[in-house]
């Protein structure tokens, strides 16, 4: 999922290359450490304030601090990804992508999961615990009137269902750009909706946080 958006910056889960591929970021699972918790990787507080929702540089760097070490717990073989420099750079585009009020659980399950348990199920289990955020519902209606217009394989579904690509965790930027896609011919929706997710990451490298 995830890896997907991190993808499409390289996020075409992978929009990000990952969500196409927001869907192809972070790792489904990490490496092939033991289920342990990345060691306590977590940090008891790592991700406690880890939630940007007003964020401050410290919360940030705790989470990712708790991102590296449970990183490092569950691969010892392979280096964090994102590194801890890499990680810190990108607060400004883990805002612009995820609102607010998923930013604080969505980080904590994040960087205190086990590591068989894959990123996706955050981003479900964050998703399913709010309501829809500002702009979801006429993004939704939006994309589900486009899929239904274009040839079948025009772009992904999962653009419209919160599936593979987390829509029910975007912030209400994220949404308006995406739904400036709708607009164009059924053969460009794709890429546009994956472009729209890589230019919010390029201020940070094409790193999101996780």
């Amino acid at each position: 999922m995830i890896s997907n958006m991190k993808s499409v910056a390289s996020l075409s889960v992978s929009a990000f290359v990952a969500l196409a591929a927001l869907a192809g970021c972070g790792d489904d699972t990490s490496g092939t450490g033991g289920g342990g918790q990345g060691g306590d990787a977590s940090g008891g507080s790592g991700t406690g304030g880890g939630g940007t929702g007003g964020s401050t540089a410290g919360a940030w760097q705790s989470y990712c601090e708790a991102h590296v070490a449970r990183e490092e717990s569950c691969d010892a073989e392979n280096p964090p990804t994102p590194s801890l420099s890499g990680c810190l750079g990108a607060e400004a585009c883990f805002e612009a992508i995820i609102r607010e009020e998923a930013r604080q659980p969505l980080l904590e399950c994040l960087s205190t999961r086990s590591c068989t348990t894959s990123d996706d199920s955050c981003f479900a289990q964050t998703s399913a615990a709010l309501p829809d955020g500002p702009g979801q519902a006429d993004y939704e209606a939006a994309c589900a009137a486009k899929l239904a217009a274009c040839p079948n394989g025009s772009f992904s579904n999962d653009w419209c269902t919160d599936g593979d690509v987390p829509i029910g965790v975007f912030s209400a930027t994220l949404y308006d750009e995406l739904a400036t896609c709708f607009d164009l011919g059924c053969d460009m929706v794709g890429d546009c909706l994956d472009g729209s997710v890589a230019a919010l990451l390029v201020p940070c490298g094409g790193e999101i946080g996780f």
